[in-house]
Formats: structure tokens, C-alpha cells, sequence
């Protein structure tokens, strides 16, 4: 992660080997915390991510929400194969493991990609983490703060929660 400019917004690089998969912009973080959308664009570049990323601590701000701005862009196509999309998005989601691990970053669907996407990248991020996570019902979820979010609309399936005193990551899913 890297400072950009002089908005001092973090800049992630997400790589797997010397490819470059995408970019994820942190903008602010409220709560150790933030929160955007993940898209997938062919062009997408850091500059443009981190201006969405500007627009989301704007957006959470204006609804009361305790989440820090953020947007991810996936470098790929949003039109190809199902099963290509999904391979790049669970590159992505396993090279920006470490914010996803430390709860700095919930992702959520956006444009180029849509729910099944990102649940796809969550579970391919777990699978490759080999981490012993424990699906719960948002209804069930301990924190007023994460319940304002899925009740805002604004949450993705999935939102990570927290290590549990048994020691496994608590991950919240909506019900269906």
C-alpha cells in the first residue's frame, strides 16, 4: 500500500506475480473500517477508483453510516465468460487478502460485477486462507453499526465480522 498524492488516500496494488489484477483505494476509514463497491472494467485505473473511493466517504458520511470510503476496481472484462469472471475476481480477492483479513475492507458488488461475484471472491478468499469461518445470519450479528449497513441497502451478501472467542472468523451473510 502506498499514500497517493496529496489526498492521502492508501493506493492498493493487487498483483499476483508481476500481473496487475486491479486496484483497491482507501479513502477514509471510520472504526478501522471502510467500505465500497468492487467493479470490473478492462481500462480501470487508481485514478479513477480513488475518486469513487472520495464519493463513498462522501456517501456514507451524508447517511450516518461508521464506515471509511473505499472502491476496488478489477482489471477485466465484465462481459466475458461467467467462469472467467469469477476466476479474476477470486485472483483479486486472494492478493487484497490482508485488508479483507483485518476487516479494513467489506466489499460490495458494483458496476461490471453483481453479488454472486463478490460472494464468489469471499469464498475463494476463505478457501485459500484455509480459515475457519462460521456463516451467520445478519439477524445475529452482535454490532449496531454492521445492522445499519445491511439495513441501508448497502452491504454485499457477505460482510466480515470478527474472530470469535472459539477463534473462528464470524462471516455474516443476509438471509436469503
Amino acid at each position: 500500500m502506498r499514500e497517493t498524492g496529496e489526498s492521502r488516500q492508501l493506493l492498493c496494488v493487487a498483483k499476483e506475480s508481476e500481473e496487475v489484477l486491479g486496484y483497491l483505494v482507501v479513502d477514509t476509514f471510520v472504526n478501522g473500517r471502510s467500505h465500497g463497491g468492487v467493479r470490473m472494467r478492462q481500462d480501470v485505473t487508481p485514478e479513477e477508483i480513488g475518486l469513487l473511493a472520495r464519493t463513498m466517504t462522501r456517501k456514507h458520511g451524508f447517511l450516518g453510516l461508521p464506515f471509511g470510503g473505499a472502491k476496488a476496481g478489477v482489471l477485466g472484462d465484465p462481459e466475458a465468460t461467467l467462469e472467467e469472471r469469477r476466476v479474476r475476481m477470486a485472483r483479486f480477492g486472494r492478493a487484497i487478502g490482508e485488508l479483507l483479513r483485518k476487516e479494513l475492507f467489506v466489499p460490495a458488488a458494483d458496476m461490471g460485477t453483481d453479488i454472486e461475484d463478490v460472494r464468489h471472491m469471499l469464498r475463494e478468499w476463505l478457501r485459500s486462507e484455509d480459515i475457519d469461518a462460521v456463516f451467520v445470519d445478519s439477524r445475529d450479528i452482535p454490532r449496531p453499526e454492521l445492522v445499519a449497513l445491511l439495513d441501508a441497502g448497502l452491504g454485499s451478501e457477505f460482510l466480515i465480522g470478527h474472530q470469535s472467542e472459539d477463534g473462528r472468523l464470524r462471516v455474516y451473510r443476509m438471509p436469503d
